[in-house]
């Protein structure tokens, strides 16, 4: 990976931290709950491979970010992998997400759009082609939309890019909901 790009990439997300606001980073606590996601990918040769659909449900532990009418920004961590016959897809991604409420911000429920900037790590494996190709960073990020009801559940719609690995492209569409207790 470039190293100007991964330089590039830190910096935004420390400049990002250093700008959150302290007392909003005091309200944002753990709660408890559950995710569901299902991960389409746009390259035709990584569906051949990997699956149309990538299903995934698991423990939900952050705070659900109500969007607000001025914007917000926020860290971000995500992880969807896929396993189809021998073939394993693997792909983490840690960054800084700007969302904005595209409607009232004063209802229970909030309608958001924003984007988001950061670094994945990803990994592939197709033994039928002799690929394992181990972790590697590289830049990534993404563009949603969502809505919020208060601070218990959400639903969003998410295209993410990340670069090819070993010719394998894992950029794709995501729907997500989630519900904190």
């Amino acid at each position: 990976m470039n190293k100007t790009v991964l330089l590039m990439t830190l910096a935004f997300i420390g400049t990002s931290v250093l700008l959150s606001s302290p007392a909003r980073a005091e309200k944002l606590q753990l709660k408890l709950g559950a995710d569901a996601s299902v991960f389409w990918p746009t390259s035709s040769k990584t569906r051949d491979q990997l699956g149309n659909s990538w299903f995934s449900v698991g423990l939900g532990l952050s705070q659900i970010r109500v969007a607000t009418e001025r914007g917000s920004v926020s860290p971000e961590l995500q992880f969807i992998s896929q396993k189809k016959d021998n073939n394993k897809a693997v792909f983490g991604y840690l960054g800084m997400s700007y969302r904005k409420a595209i409607g009232p911000a004063s209802s229970a429920m909030v309608p958001y759009a924003g984007a988001s900037a950061g670094i994945g790590a990803l990994k592939i494996e197709v033994p039928s082609e002799n690929i394992d190709s181990g972790y590697s960073i590289r830049p990534a990020g993404s563009v949603f939309t969502g809505i919020t009801y208060t601070e218990h559940a959400f639903a969003e719609l998410r295209y993410t890019m990340a670069t090819k690995v070993d010719g394998y492209d894992l950029s794709g569409l995501q729907a997500r909901v989630g519900y904190r207790f």
